[in-house]
């Protein structure tokens, strides 16, 4: 009768103590395991330009999606079969293993959509076998260039004895080149004005764009046999820092 009484005292202390390893091992189970990433998806204009601020690596891409990743683990889908072409269009310009700011890079993206449109019928009809790339915040486009050895020359107008390699236009091409910046900075020259180079002239100026936050960096370089008409109707289609957008 006594033992019978000791082994019901003793039971339900070892059902207790099963359950409390059991849910031990379970807690360490869950802190070894990382835990599950969480999935952002944007396929809208609006959603993306809305997105909270992150920096982003592309892991993989289709040709109507993408997905990136944040440093802590956290995935970002952009896109869809149902995505505007403006999206579409704009991850296209993703490369694989490089972090973009978002939406940063998708804004500036949009802002040169239309200056890409409106600049590469005029440079085609000059010259048609003219180069173009297109990065998510930089467009760019030339033809006739060559690398030079250009000497520097310091604020106080020293020459460097040393040269470095650059890339510029010959006395019949061009080089164009703008960028997308989210805030103006100061530069050393003072825009829109014309450098004269041993080879060649650049045209800079630094433009508001329409959402009167960020800027368009130009620079317009041209060798001194380019048509002057060409010129022209370039200078003609580029915003200016003299006429802000309204």
């Amino acid at each position: 009768m006594i033992a019978r009484v000791t082994w019901i005292l003793i039971a339900p202390l070892v059902v207790v103590g099963s359950a409390l390893l059991a849910y031990a091992e379970d807690q360490a189970a869950k802190a070894a395991s990382p835990a599950t990433p969480s999935i952002a998806s944007f396929d809208t204009v609006e959603g993306i330009k809305t997105m909270s601020a992150v920096k982003a690596t592309l892991r993989s891409r289709t040709p109507c999606s993408a997905e990136l990743t944040t440093a802590d683990g956290a995935k970002i889908h952009l896109g869809s079969p149902n995505a505007p072409a403006e999206i579409v269009s704009f991850l296209s310009t993703l490369k694989e293993g490089e972090a973009y700011d978002l939406p940063d890079a998708f804004i500036g993206y949009q802002a040169l959509q239309p200056l890409e449109e409106k600049l590469t019928p005029v440079v085609l009809k000059y010259f048609p076998d003219a180069q173009f790339s297109r990065t998510t915040t930089q467009f760019e486009s030339k033809h006739g260039t060559m690398e030079f050895l250009v000497h520097g020359r310091s604020k106080t107008g020293e020459i460097t004895s040393t040269a470095h390699k650059e890339e510029g236009p010959n006395f019949r091409g061009f080089l164009l080149r703008l960028q997308v910046l989210p805030e103006r900075f100061q530069m050393a020259a003072v825009v829109p004005q014309e450098i004269t180079q041993p080879y060649w002239t650049t045209f800079l100026d630094m433009a508001p764009l329409p959402d009167k936050k960020s800027y368009l960096l130009i620079s317009f370089s041209y060798g001194g046999r380019l048509a002057p008409e060409f010129r022209q109707a370039i200078r003609a289609a580029l915003p200016s820092s003299l006429s802000p957008p309204q």
